[in-house]
């Protein structure tokens, strides 16, 4: 868990040289510092939010993988498409090679 420092005393005094009671200011400086702690609480993350996120990646990756895997099957039907036109091309030329 992560800690912030925040120096209090200083704060209260900065409030108190502002013309603010001696109560008030160290009101004001306790509910800062809760707020800090608070916020705080929610930006760190623990063991299981690890997991999450290496779980998450492992996914990622495996799609990927997934992803690289189709689309060298899908140049691979291109690559055969291609080479049936042209051999296709080349007949018709022939033939009207042929004819003329």
């Amino acid at each position: 868990m992560s800690t912030i420092t925040f120096d209090t005393l200083k704060f209260t005094q900065h409030l108190e040289r502002a013309g603010i009671s001696h109560e008030q200011a160290v009101a004001f400086a306790e509910a800062q510092k809760e707020s800090l702690s608070v916020l705080m609480e929610g930006q760190t993350i623990g063991k299981a939010d690890i997991q999450t996120i290496r779980g998450d990646t492992q996914a990622i990756r495996s799609d990927i993988s997934e992803l690289r895997h189709e689309l060298r099957e899908q140049e691979n039907r291109m690559i055969i498409k291609m080479g049936a036109l042209m051999a296709i091309s080349i007949g018709i030329i022939a033939a009207l090679l042929k004819l003329l």
